[in-house]
């Protein structure tokens, strides 16, 4: 039996330690986070292997062995190997020090399965803000050209007509080509009645009606923005100032760490709050939205991750986030060649 504690400045160069000295087959016992990087606490029974000159005795090996058993009771029977949660956030991307910070945290979890310990990882370091059906201030929904905000404002609208509420539709969108028809034609399948806003001055009031009458969800669709652009952000800025609604960011999966961790931060220095991530099943790797999350430090409102309204949306949580991170990947590319 062999205890090693390693100590090392990244996970992935623990990780790397631990197979060097201990090899695939060594347990980790616990990990921690230090000033100088990681602690990493792994044991190996090698108990049947042939003795070597100098190899501790027998009585030794028992006691080394009572250790390791202590310690997996103290660390919640857990016997994780954190291999498998490694090569995922290796595969998605992941960047340090995020990637350590994630780690640490599923090595941590006392979880018994590497999905059930990412999955509690995530939900310790992300923070995550499923939206209300009906929300008390209207729901305006930001991000760039092709987001997805168009259909993502009728998905919401047909989550809350299915719960038997009412929903009203807002587009400020008036430039781009077919905008306003494609929201026209979500408003009469669902009954959402649709205004338009082509100036904040107008959205207040639409917004605002003095007729509301009974709550019901109010969504406004914007243009799609450039958030490099000074003038496109100053003009949505407007819209902002004018409706004094809830933000939400539609975060498309698939772009580069950086650059959504720069649009991430323009769009919640505008004041975004919670980000809608789209189009996750047209997209392999997944860890620019933790990064750009992590950077800007939004919640996570809800996924979508299929073409079709109703129930086009989910509430994300550590656990539906860390089953995407699993679900593609190495393994599930090889599953799927023939």
């Amino acid at each position: 039996m062999r205890v090693r504690t390693i100590n090392a400045r990244t996970m992935p160069e623990a990780m790397a330690r631990l197979r060097e000295e201990l090899g695939d087959d060594a347990i980790i016992i616990s990990s921690e986070s230090s000033r100088r990087g990681i602690i990493l606490r792994a044991a190996i029974d090698d108990s049947a292997a042939p003795a070597k000159p100098g190899a501790a005795p027998a009585l030794e090996d028992e006691l080394a062995l009572r250790l390791l058993r202590r310690l997996r009771e103290d660390a919640g029977k857990s016997t994780l190997d954190g291999r498998e949660i490694e090569a995922r956030l290796s595969f998605h991307g992941l960047a340090e020090p995020l990637r350590t910070a994630v780690m640490t945290a599923a090595l941590g979890s006392g979880a018994e399965t590497p999905l059930e310990a990412l999955g509690r990882a995530l939900d310790q370091h992300f923070s995550f803000k499923p939206l209300p059906i009906v929300p008390r201030r209207p729901l305006m929904l930001v991000g760039l050209p092709g987001s997805g905000k168009t259909v993502t404002a009728a998905k919401l609208a047909a989550r809350a007509r299915l719960a038997g509420e009412a929903a009203r539709l807002i587009t400020c969108d008036t430039e781009r080509t077919g905008g306003i028809g494609q929201l026209e034609a979500f408003s009469r399948i669902l009954e959402a009645p649709l205004s338009i806003a082509a100036k904040p001055e107008m959205l207040k009031k639409a917004a605002y009606p003095t007729d509301a009458g009974k709550p019901a969800l109010t969504i406004i669709d914007t243009p799609g923005t450039n958030p490099f652009d000074i003038g496109e952000m100053r003009t949505l800025g407007g819209f902002v100032k004018a409706a004094g609604a809830e933000i939400a960011l539609v975060l498309p999966a698939g772009l580069g760490s950086e650059d959504a961790i720069d649009i991430t931060r323009a769009f919640a220095a505008l004041g975004a709050g919670k980000i809608i991530v789209t189009k996750v099943d047209a997209a392999r790797r997944l860890g620019s939205l933790l990064a750009a999350a992590d950077a800007a430090k939004l919640g996570f409102a809800q996924v979508s991750a299929t073409p079709y309204i109703a129930n086009g949306l989910e509430p994300l949580n550590g656990l539906r986030l860390a089953r995407d991170l699993f679900g593609v990947g190495p393994a599930a590319v090889q599953e799927q060649t023939p």
